[in-house]
C-alpha cells in the first residue's frame, strides 16, 4: 500500500467521506502501521485539527500549554489499546486532548463544518496527470506547464517519492519562451478557488503549498537551488495573459508567498520537502503555484539553454484552510 493511498484513505476520513469498508480499512491501517500514524499528523496536526477538537471538547477553555495541561483526563476506550502510543509523536498535550474525544472506530468528535473548512485543493503525484506542457506560465486551470519538463518512472537511483511516477526538470527553457537564457527550469499549475469565494469572505481563508525536491548525485562543487511559490489573484491577471510577464505578475497579484534558495544534498535517497503558507485575500479567484529548481551560480544572461541532467519534484500538495485573524 503506497503513501499515496495513505493520503487518500486520510484526506477521505477528514472529509467524512469514506464508506463503511474504507473507514475499516483506515482504523486498521492506523492500528498497524506507525508510519501511517505519522502521516495522519502530518496532515492533520498541520491544519490544527487537533487544537481546534480541544475547542469543541472543551469550549470554555482557555487553550494555551498551561491550560491545557489541566484539562479533563483523556477517555481511553479498552478495544483501542495502543492509542497513547500512537499519538506520542503530537506531544503530550496534544494527544490528551485528542484522545479525550475520540470513540472506538477513531471517529472524531468535531462538527461537520468544521471537517469542511479544510480541503485538498491539489494531490499531485503525478500517477495519472497529463505530461505537463512546455509552454510558459499556463491561463487555463488544472494544467502543468513552464519550461521543459517531462514525467518518469525511477532513474538515475532515484526513486519516486510515492508510487511509481516523478516530475523530472529538463532545462530552463520553452518552446518560443522570449528570452531563453537562464538558470532555472520552473513549471506552473493553475488553481479555480472561485467555488471557494464564500468562504473567503471573512479573510480567514489560508493555503499551504509543500512538494518534495530530489536530485540524482551530482558534483561536490555545483549547487542547485529548490523553490515554490504562490500567488493569489483575480480572475482578469490570471487568464489575460499578465502572469507571463513576472515583473507584471508581481505588480497585479493580490497576495504571494515564496520559498526558495534551499540547497538540494547530494543524497538520492531522501526526498527534501519544502511549504509555505499563503492567507488569501477575499476576492481571490485563481492560484498560481510555481515550483523550481535553478542551478546555482549561473545568471540570468547565462547563454544557451541550461539543461538539468536528474532533478525531480513529487507529491505536490494545497490544502485550503479556513484559520481565524490575528487579533
Amino acid at each position: 500500500m503506497t503513501e499515496a493511498y495513505w493520503d487518500r484513505l486520510i484526506e477521505g476520513h477528514l472529509d467524512d467521506g469514506l464508506s463503511e469498508a474504507e473507514q475499516a480499512e483506515f482504523t486498521a491501517l492506523l492500528r498497524d502501521s506507525e508510519a501511517a500514524r505519522s502521516r495522519f499528523w502530518e496532515l492533520a496536526e498541520v491544519h490544527g485539527l487537533a487544537r481546534d477538537a480541544a475547542r469543541i471538547a472543551w469550549p470554555d477553555a482557555e487553550l494555551d500549554d498551561e491550560v491545557a495541561q489541566k484539562a479533563p483526563p483523556p477517555l481511553i476506550i479498552s478495544s483501542a489499546r495502543g492509542l497513547v502510543a500512537w499519538f506520542r509523536p503530537v506531544g503530550l498535550v496534544a494527544a490528551g486532548l485528542v484522545l479525550g474525544i475520540l470513540t472506538t472506530g477513531l471517529a472524531w468528535a468535531i462538527a461537520l463544518p468544521q471537517r469542511d473548512s479544510v480541503k485538498v485543493l491539489l494531490a499531485e503525484s503525478f500517477e495519472s496527470t497529463p505530461p505537463p506542457t512546455a509552454g510558459g506560465v499556463p491561463i487555463v486551470a488544472d494544467v502543468w506547464s513552464g519550461d521543459f519538463t517531462e514525467l518518469v518512472e525511477a532513474q538515475s537511483g532515484v526513486q519516486p517519492a510515492s508510487a511509481r511516477r516523478m516530475l523530472r526538470f529538463l532545462r530552463a527553457d520553452y518552446a518560443g519562451k522570449p528570452n531563453p537564457g537562464g538558470y532555472i527550469s520552473e513549471v506552473y499549475r493553475l488553481l479555480d478557488v472561485r467555488g471557494r469565494r464564500r468562504e473567503l469572505v471573512e479573510g480567514d481563508g489560508v493555503v499551504q503549498v509543500s512538494a518534495l525536491f530530489n536530485a540524482a548525485p551530482f558534483a561536490a562543487d555545483e549547487k542547485y537551488h529548490y523553490s515554490l511559490s504562490m500567488f493569489a489573484l483575480n480572475q482578469e491577471t490570471a487568464t489575460d495573459g499578465t502572469t507571463r510577464n513576472g515583473s507584471a505578475m508581481l505588480d497585479q497579484c493580490l497576495a504571494s508567498t515564496r520559498r526558495s534558495n534551499d540547497l538540494l544534498d547530494h543524497d538520492s535517497q531522501t526526498w527534501q520537502k519544502m511549504s509555505a503558507e499563503l492567507r488569501l485575500p477575499p476576492n481571490t479567484d485563481f492560484l498560481l503555484l510555481r515550483i523550481s529548481v535553478a542551478h546555482g551560480g549561473r545568471s540570468r544572461e547565462s547563454q544557451g539553454h541550461e539543461k538539468f541532467t536528474a532533478h525531480y519534484a513529487d507529491d505536490v500538495r494545497v490544502v485550503f484552510a479556513r484559520r481565524p485573524l490575528l487579533p
